[in-house]
């Protein structure tokens, strides 16, 4: 204290507080914060030369929030520095907040601040798809020989850690070449890329390997989780996350799974219809979902075992049992049974008109009990219709 004191005596003398500057510099973190409290023109270009880290600092310090957040960008952005990709989300982290800062506060709003916001925004939205390829790939398992697999991951893993890329980088040059299918989707709807095909195709590998780690033993709450955990991640965007499809698809699962494991014959029937309620989406959205599955004749993209829910009275029969238990559920747990039932009735008829088609165009050879079993399903909701 008492050598700042004796700098504000000696104004003239730059060389004096050059060497001040160096000084307060040199004894560590109790000389930076006597060093930062200093409101001079020199201290500034001071730390300009020497030290950023501290720069952005006194600039906040001192109310000067844009300053502080081009600062800490500019920190961000350095590709020579050895910064981790976490480091470099913190400094992007205190940069909006400092931008954010600037809007409030003071009679005078500096109108940099609100642009800064959007930028930085966007910048932070991309380096979480940045971290996102980050932490999948280290999961990831590569094909071929081992050792050159390794090196080559050592490669990726080292470009995702030394600086902050670009979406396409992060997509064409990582996420794509290592099939990382959570970072293709995150960074589609960083994007706002639409490709439904695409997003169809990713979805379909995700389940096909949340199955293969041994769902197919434990029933559907592997799948569960991991389609509830990434959903949200990824906002539940609709570019990313198609609702009408991942219905259609896990039901379709569910029916091939429960022809072969235990543990999903023991799951509730309408597992995926009640998995979907709980993800927030209203009993009208999948009553639609259930009408587009049904009327979707053509072969379906992933192999399920189910080609078309028409194209059999088996897989008629559990379609039309997945309704009737989820529509008796949702009016028996409902707090107003007659209203759910006046909201569902014009949808659920149009998909029992459906099943009733769908049964007239099957061959009168088919198994007559499964046959018997879908008409019982059917009357069973159109009765719930009917009686309230």
């Amino acid at each position: 204290r008492e050598a700042l004191q004796l700098a504000r005596i000696a104004q003239a003398s730059d060389v004096y507080h050059e060497q001040l500057c160096e000084y307060l510099h040199s004894l560590g973190a109790q000389g930076h914060e006597e060093l930062l409290r200093v409101a001079s023109s020199r201290v500034e270009l001071y730390l300009e030369r020497k030290d950023a880290a501290l720069l952005w600092r006194y600039y906040a310090l001192h109310d000067r929030h844009v300053d502080a957040c081009y600062v800490l960008l500019t920190l961000a952005d350095d590709s020579s520095s050895l910064l981790t990709l976490e480091e470099r989300v913190s400094l992007l982290a205190s940069a909006l907040h400092s931008a954010k800062t600037a809007t409030v506060g003071g009679p005078i709003v500096d109108p940099r601040a609100s642009q800064l916001i959007r930028e930085v925004s966007d910048k932070l939205d991309v380096v979480r798809v940045q971290m996102r390829a980050l932490e999948e790939l280290r999961r990831a398992q590569g094909r071929g020989d081992a050792q050159q697999r390794e090196a080559s991951r050592a490669e990726a893993l080292t470009l995702l850690n030394a600086r902050l890329l670009t979406l396409n980088e992060i997509f064409n040059d990582v996420a794509r070449p290592w099939h990382l299918w959570e970072t293709e989707l995150d960074a589609l709807r960083c994007a706002s890329y639409r490709d439904e095909i695409l997003v169809r195709s990713l979805w379909t590998q995700i389940i096909k390997q949340e199955l293969s780690r041994g769902a197919h033993t434990v029933g559907p709450a592997g799948v569960q989780h991991r389609v509830s955990s990434l959903a949200q991640s990824l906002h539940f965007s609709d570019m990313v996350f198609p609702v009408m499809f991942l219905v259609d698809f896990l039901e379709r699962v569910s029916f091939s799974s429960r022809e072969e494991s235990d543990a999903w014959r023991s799951a509730p029937l309408a597992w995926v219809f009640e998995f979907f309620l709980s993800l927030g989406y209203d009993a009208e959205q999948l009553i639609a979902a259930y009408i587009a599955a049904l009327r979707n004749a053509d072969a379906f993209e992933a192999d399920t075992g189910v080609s078309s829910w028409t194209q059999s009275s088996s897989t008629l029969r559990h379609f039309a049992g997945v309704i009737d238990t989820a529509l008796e559920a949702l009016v028996r747990n409902s707090e107003s049974p007659a209203h759910t039932v006046q909201v569902l009735r014009a949808p659920v008829a149009v998909l029992l008109n459906d099943l009733r088609t769908a049964l007239r165009a099957l061959p009168q050879d088919l198994d007559g009990a499964a046959l018997d079993d879908v008409l019982q399903c059917v009357s069973a909701a159109q009765a719930l219709l009917d009686v309230r």
